[in-house]
Parts: structure tokens; sequence; C-alpha cells
């Protein structure tokens, strides 16, 4: 059987499943990897993160039916691929690095001699899969050839390339490795025959529960469930670091002890646990677990496991043969209800194939030419040599780039690398008309090209932001006082860190929730527009010069910029308050892009700041809070300059590791102001608002008359204002000022008559009382005239 390299890409994901079937490997949709977690419900606190099937019973169902599988992946078009090798007379020899399957191999090859080369793939952990035929007729099961080794096949499954693991790196046919499947070695053979025995009881023939580690671990309650006859899952000592996982999963293993009288082997695979000694583990304990371990083992008191984790012990005669264990049982894995209704899904648009094998898809007419479909187009653009690479799509921008210059593009003005135009399509249309003899429609070559552009998608701000590292040195919460002049306070140092978290949320995750502004007051050459141009750290991703807001372009200014200033906030000017707050608040932007003949939603992808020298800005007490004033003064641009990664590597750990939680890290920071926070926000932001004239007319005659409750025209009373200019825009100033001042309205019905009151909250239950004693309930005491 012969294997086809599946590309690398997650758009094709369906195709590389579709291929599999087409080499009669029986494939299912398995779930994917999103924002660094599982994308089934459980996310952050599934124990398989990408590795386990969607549907219920899709793995006995495994299909090589083309409709059947174009109706899983049109439903879950990012699901990782399923293989049931069982299924196909095959093996696979699964090593686990992380588990000593690399060890293992090794002294296995030493007594039976190297694995023939053979289809492998690496996945994307550290992990290789093996790929062997198996003897056509004998039935074979899975069987564990030793510590890290595990032969699946019938009644197992693996995953696929190019499937996401959930170290963010995909599966993928080693590069090294030959494109046919081979026999399976002898010794394989015969640890599926059971001829070599599976290892029980690890290599020293003692459960490792029964290790003096393994009776501390259960001393201190942190056994979990059995992976196998010389493994059990445990909790990690360190697990309140982990930022992944849950306990019980297969990332944190004790083993038994490599030799009789061992300490028992303790390996975590999460990244900060790597060089974890076994002594540290066992210093780490708690001292009531490690005291029942020894004396249950009867050893000295001072005995640990050495550096190297042997820790010989001599197991005495009247060791009890078994330690009680109370191990949790694995969770059964949440999966959908039912397989979606291949017929009532529909295929795919454009049918691709991996690069060794995309001429299959072609289609021909009767003369052996080309025909006229999307799917022809897209196929060639993606694969030939001349067009592969050309085509990507900017997702900052929501932009159709050429990478290269196209064959002949010269002779169409396509000279250099560049954004798409209007007119670009000519020069594809007279490729295929020269070349195959086709003629293609503009509608026909520009759907293809964004097909393909969108299959070769980059994102630049995401890309940038996910190469930082940080440095470990705090700069975040004083940037503002660093760099930007500001007064050192608890709120610099509060909406500085919060606005960076927000910016990097954004550029990792389009589309979330940010409707803050920055506000910066200063005079005019302080350098703020400068400092905000060096933090974008491409001039592109920033924008000084944005429309007005709801102009026909303030939308399309969005697309391709990351930091966008207001400058003196000219684009509020002339707009009204519930506009303004209804456009900053927009989590999608729906328009038409140059290159668009329809009109598209893209996720936002930029943060706002703004820059002002006036006081008393802020006109809407309610709209305040979408504004973060702070003072700054002359900016430091050469330190700007110099440490805006690192600014942007911490922004980025705090909202992936600094919190109790976001709506995307189950540990990162929150950009969001908590409710304490936000009183220290509405002091900063009541200092720039304007107070509305007739505020303190209205409170001065509350106070006075010891009012506890009124009417919109009680209160309009009170100011004298003429009953004849009682307009809806005079009820809400009055609604403004009771909002600001603390009060909240409530409808109250009296006489079976129902109107909106504005009441005293500390007063409540006898401003009701008193509302519906009155006659005429206007304002407390009566009618105010």
């Amino acid at each position: 059987m012969t294997v086809v390299s599946m590309a690398d890409h997650p758009a094709r994901l369906l195709q590389a499943a579709l291929q599999c079937a087409a080499e009669g490997w029986p494939v299912f949709p398995v779930w994917g990897i999103r924002h660094g977690q599982c994308a089934c419900k459980k996310g952050a606190l599934c124990g398989q993160p990408g590795k386990h099937p969607i549907y219920s019973g899709s793995f006995k169902a495994a299909s090589t039916e083309p409709s059947i599988i174009r109706g899983w992946w049109r439903a879950n078009p990012e699901a990782n691929i399923g293989l049931a090798i069982g299924a196909v007379d095959m093996v696979v020899v699964d090593v686990d690095p992380r588990n000593g399957g690399d060890r293992t191999l090794n002294q296995l090859e030493q007594e039976f001699g190297d694995l023939p080369p053979t289809h492998t793939v690496n996945t994307g952990g550290g992990g290789l899969h093996y790929y062997y035929k198996l003897p056509e007729g004998e039935k074979f099961s899975c069987a564990i050839a030793g510590q890290g080794i595990e032969l699946k096949t019938r009644g197992g499954y693996v995953v696929a390339p190019p499937s996401m693991h959930f170290s963010g790196k995909r599966y993928e046919v080693e590069l090294a490795a030959v494109d046919t499947v081979s026999d399976a070695p002898r010794w394989v053979l015969d640890y599926l025959r059971k001829e070599l025995r599976e290892p029980t009881r690890g290599a020293s023939g003692v459960d490792p529960i029964q290790s003096i580690m393994g009776a501390a671990f259960t001393a201190a309650g942190m056994t979990a469930r059995n992976l196998g006859d010389d493994r059990v899952a445990v909790e990690c000592p360190w697990n309140h670091e982990h930022t992944g996982g849950e306990i019980g999963d297969s990332s944190t293993v004790l083993f038994s002890p490599t030799k009789k009288g061992g300490a028992g082997w303790f390996h975590c695979s999460h990244a900060h646990c790597a060089e974890r000694k076994q002594l540290e583990v066992w210093e780490t304990l708690p001292e009531n677990a490690r005291s029942a371990a020894l004396k249950r083992f009867k050893a000295s008191p001072d005995w640990a496991p050495s550096e190297d984790g042997t820790g010989a012990l001599p197991l005495p005669q009247d060791a009890p043969s078994m330690i009680e264990r109370d191990l949790r049982a694995q969770a059964p894995e949440v999966a959908s209800t039912e397989v979606p209704d291949p017929e009532e899904v529909a295929s795919t648009e454009f049918p691709a194939a991996p690069k060794s094998d995309w001429k299959k898809l072609l289609r021909f007419d009767g003369k052996g030419r080309l025909t006229k479909d999307p799917g022809n187009v897209a196929l060639v653009l993606q694969n030939y040599e001349e067009w592969s690479g050309c085509l990507s799509m900017n997702q900052l921008k929501g932009e159709l780039r050429w990478n290269r210059v196209p064959p002949n593009g010269q002779h169409f003005g396509i000279e250099e690398p560049r954004a798409w135009r209007d007119g670009d399509y000519i020069a594809i249309a007279h490729w295929f008309a020269r070349e195959q003899h086709v003629t293609l429609g503009r509608d026909m070559v520009e759907h293809a090209a964004r097909v393909i552009g969108e299959n070769a998608s980059t994102d630049p701000v995401g890309e940038y932001l996910r190469s930082l590292r940080w440095d470990g040195v705090d700069r975040l919460s004083s940037w503002l006082v660093a760099y930007m002049g500001s007064p050192a306070t608890d709120w610099s140092r509060l909406v500085g860190r919060k606005w960076l978290i927000s910016a990097v949320a954004r550029g990792l995750h389009p589309g979330c929730k940010v409707d803050t502004t920055l506000i910066f007051e200063s005079g005019q050459g302080t350098g703020k527009s400068t400092a905000l141009r060096l933090l974008a750290r491409n001039a592109e991703w920033f924008l000084d010069s944005m429309p007005p807001i709801g102009d026909k372009d303030s939308k399309l200014a969005t697309l391709g910029h990351w930091i966008i200033e207001f400058g003196e906030l000219e684009a509020f000017k002339g707009v009204s308050l519930q506009k303004l707050k209804s456009w900053l608040t927009e989590q999608y932007d729906t328009l038409r892009v140059p290159y668009a003949r329809t009109m598209i939603t893209r996720p936002r992808r930029c943060v706002f700041a703004g820059s002002t020298n006036e006081v008393g800005y802020l006109h809407d007490p309610t709209g305040a809070r979408r504004f973060w004033p702070v003072e700054v003064g002359v900016s430091d641009l050469d330190g700007i300059a110099r440490d805006a990664d690192q600014l942007w590597a911490q922004a980025r750990h705090a909202l992936e590791f600094g919190g109790t939680g976001n709506n995307y890290y189950p540990r990162g920071e929150a950009w969001h102001l908590t409710t304490q926070e936000q009183a220290l926000a509405s002091i900063e932001q009541g200092a720039r608002t304007t107070r509305d004239p007739w505020a303190d007319t209205l409170i001065a005659q509350i106070v006075v008359r010891g009012v506890l409750w009124c009417s919109v025209e009680s209160a309009l009373d009170m100011l004298q204002v003429p009953r004849g200019n009682w307009t809806p825009a005079t009820g809400q100033r009055v609604g403004s000022i009771m909002h600001a001042h603390g009060w909240v309205r409530e409808l109250v019905t009296v006489d079976g008559h129902t109107a909106q009151y504005w009441i005293d909250p500390d007063n409540r239950a006898r401003a009701v009382e008193q509302i519906k004693a009155s006659k005429r309930p206007t304002c407390q005491g009566g009618p105010v005239r």
C-alpha cells in the first residue's frame, strides 16, 4: 500500500481525510485544538486534548465513504483525523518519549535490530508513529512493547496528519521516511502474538503503587487512574503551576521501578517539570505521606532517592503484597449525539489534494481539455509550479496579496509583490486561455483566487506576538510612568497594564470584546503619536488619521491596523453620543473591502487611543466608562523603541498566565476592570466630565425638599422649565442627572396607572409607599408648583 504525504494546513483536513479514504484507510473525526486547548466542551480541562472522537460510536463507524466524510468535516471543519488502523491490517508502533519510549525503543532495537524504514509520522508532541503492514488472515490486538511504546492495531486508532497536536504543532510525515508501508518486523509480530510477554509490573515485576514512591503518592491521596501494568497516573506535586490538562490524565505518571528495590520513577510532561529530579519530587510530597511510606516499607527515616532517581531500597519480606488503591475511573468522553446525515451536508466547493496527487482531481472534457469550473482553477493556482504560492490573504488587512510575480505578470502591471487590484484577474484568465485553452470569467477567477488566498492566509500581528519571549523583567504596570511621563498613581499603573493586555487579546483573538479607549492628556509636541507608532512595531499597523466616526470609511480604516489614534479626538466631533458608544463597542465590522464585490464581515483586530489637551471633554456620564484618561508628559521614545517587544511579550504572558482566568485562558489576566477598579475609574472619568448646568439646581432642590422620589415632570417643574419646552431631550437630561446622582429608575403602579419614577435607592421602600399614597404622584409631598 502506498502512502501519499498530506499537506500541513488546517484548511486541508477534509482533503487529507478523503485521501486516506481513497487509500482504503477508514477515518473518523476527532476533536481538534482551538486557542491552545481541546475544542470539545471540556476545553482546558480535557484529559485527551485533540485526540478523542467527536461523535458517539464514530470510531467503530470509521468510513472510507466520501459522502459521509464530507458530512463529518463540513460540520466540523477543524476536526482532527482519526485513523482506524486495525480495520486495514496495519499496526502502528507508537513511541512516546515523554514516557521513556525513546529509551525503550533503543533497547528493543539493540536486541532485535533496527525498525525497517517505513511510513513515519511525527506527532507534533515529540513522538513518532511507525506504520507497518500485518500478515493477512491473522487477527491481532493492541499490545505494549515496553515503557512508552504501544502497538496499536485492531481496537485502536491514531491521529493522522495534518491534525493539530496540543503542543501547537501539526502531525506531519517525517521527511526522511519512505513513501510505503513496510511489513512489520518479526519482534513486533511476536509482541502482538504474545510470544514475547508484555511488561507486567514493569521491568522489575513491581506494581508502581507498591514502590516506596507509589506508597507516598497513595498516602497523600495523589494517585489517579491506572494507565497500564507498569504505570499509574498521579497528581503532580506542582499541579498548581500547570497551565493545561487535568489531574488523572496521562501527562503525569508514576512508573514501576526499573529493578527490584527501586524507588519508582516519576515523570511529568509539562515543560516546567521537565528538569525535576526524583529527589525534588520526594521532598515536595507531604511529610506525613513520606513518613507513612517509609513506615510501610520499614525504611530509615533518612531515606531518600538518589539524584539519579534510583534510590535502592530492599523490599522487606513482610512488606504488604498490595497497597490499597483508590483510583479514579477515567471519565467517559462527552460526545455529540448523532453523526450528521451526509445527504444533508453539501460537499466542499473546491476539492483539493496533496501536491503529489492533485492532478487526479482535475476535470477534463471529451477532448482532453480542462473543463471550465472553479475547482480546476483553484487546483491549478494552488498546485501548479508556476502558480503555487503566488497568492495569500493578509488577515490583518483583509487583503488578497501577490506574494511573488505570477507568470507573465509584468505584462499586466504585476511587477512586484503587492495587494490584489481590480483588474488583476486578467493575468490569470489570460494564462488559462493561452496555456490551457480555457476562457474564464472574472467572477470565477476572483472567487478561486480568494479561496486559495484564504487557504494560505497570513496573520502578521498574531505571528509577531507569538514569536515574543518575555525576559522576566516587570515593565507592564509602570510603562506609562517610565516611558510616557505619567504620574506614578494606582490609576496610571492599572490602565496602562490593562490597555496593553487588551491589545494583545485583539491581536491573538480577533473580535474579542474591547470597548475602551486610552486617552493621553497633554500639550502639543510631547511625542504621544510617535510613541504609539513605535508601540505598533510596524508603521503599517498604526493609524493616526482616523475618519470621523460614522463616515463611510471609518470601518474600512479599522482594517490593516492594530493601534488607531484619535488625534485631538477629532473623529468624535459632531457624532452623537449614542453613535459613538455603539461604534466603539463593535466587535465585528461589515464592510466592502476594495477587492471584494460583496459585503464581508471581519472581526476587529484594533485597539484605540486618543489624545487631547482639553479639560472637560467627556460629556456623558453614562458613556464615560469607555474612556481611560491619563495625564502624560514628554515621551521617552528611545526607551519605547528599545523595550516595546518586551512590553508586548509581558502583556502576552499576563493574558495567558497572569490572573484567575479570562475568556480564552483559564489562568490568564482579564483586560476589563473589576467593580472595585471601576470605582477608581469613575473618579478619574468624573473629573473630565462636563457638568450639566441643570444638575446643581435640581440636586439642591431635592436636598432642600428632602425628596425621596420624583418623576421627570416634577423635576422639570423644580427646574422651572416651561411646560411648552418639555421634550424627550429635556427628559433625557433629567435622567442623566439623576443617574449620575445615584438614583435608580423604577416603574410603580398607582390605581391601575403605571409610570416611571426616579427613587433614592437607600430609601426605596419608603419612596414606593409614598408614591402609592399620593393622589397625584409627581414628587414627594405632592405636585410641585
